[in-house]
């Protein structure tokens, strides 16, 4: 992989991380495009990256979830767990967001072999790319109120199903989690806040389940490919809020459908 290479797998999964367009989906059609198979360390940096973008784009309520998680544990066992929970809103949202991360995490490990044969499956992601642009566009109709302060476990359980369809390649994460969120009543930027959060322990799982076969020999395409997709990734959190405030979420359905339409008429080699 050269330098042009790397920048563009960098930018390409920052980009599709975070926005709802399948990350998952587009290193697939790059990766076809450019005739290249990512390395084991290229697809742990650019996991790496995407995990340091959100964490830096949330890190204020990143640390909070923290606090309050090490401290919820101390007062449920001074104060009973049920009354904790109920009075401290950012160590109940720990645990919804803990709870979200079991099915993907479970889906992952049963699925893996089926997961990785997928990815060079074009038809396969091509369909995969309409149906998250469908979602996509139901799910920008609804009016939804409802804050983070008010999640339940069972809107958190029905968005971590929703995020372990997104293992496969074209089911866009956010896009799922996002939309599941709308569903269960909750306002576009507050699912999209949980759906960023939620992003967190899996990203970080993925990269730790392969952080041991990483290679010390680092190339220089490797390394910018990790810059770019940190950036990247960053720009594509804040304009994902800003898109979500103006009620625009629409715009990517009809880009995943057009991607989906093209993947499946122009599959590749």
């Amino acid at each position: 992989m050269n330098l042009i290479q790397g920048i563009i797998l960098g930018i390409v999964q920052g980009l599709s991380e975070f926005l709802p367009i399948s990350s998952s989906g587009h290193l697939a059609v790059t990766e076809r495009i450019l005739g290249i198979s990512p390395s084991l360390n290229l697809i742990i940096f650019l996991h790496l990256a995407t995990l340091l973008a959100v964490i830096i784009a949330l890190w204020k309520d990143v640390i909070a979830l923290i606090i309050s998680f090490f401290e919820g544990l101390y007062l449920s066992f001074k104060n009973g767990f049920l009354k904790t929970y109920k009075d401290m809103n950012m160590f109940r949202l720990s645990l919804l967001i803990i709870l979200g991360t079991i099915p993907a995490a479970v889906v992952g490990v049963l699925l893996e072999n089926v997961v990785d044969k997928s990815f060079g499956q074009m038809t396969f992601v091509g369909i995969a790319f309409l149906i998250t642009g469908t979602v996509l566009f139901f799910a920008d109709r609804t009016r939804p109120s409802k804050n983070l302060n008010r999640m339940n476990t069972k809107a958190a359980f029905w968005i971590g199903i929703a995020q372990s369809l997104a293992i496969f390649p074209g089911i866009s994460r956010s896009g799922m989690t996002i939309s599941t969120g709308l569903a269960q009543g909750y306002e576009k930027k507050e699912s999209a806040r949980f759906s960023f959060l939620l992003s967190i322990p899996i990203i970080l799982g993925a990269s730790l389940t392969k952080i041991g076969a990483i290679s010390k020999n680092l190339t220089s395409a490797e390394i910018i490919s990790f810059i770019f997709s940190l950036v990247s990734g960053y720009i594509a959190i804040k304009l994902l809020f800003y898109l979500a405030l103006k009620e625009k979420l629409s715009y990517f359905s009809y880009y995943c459908w057009a991607i989906g339409i093209l993947t499946l008429v122009f599959p590749g080699r």
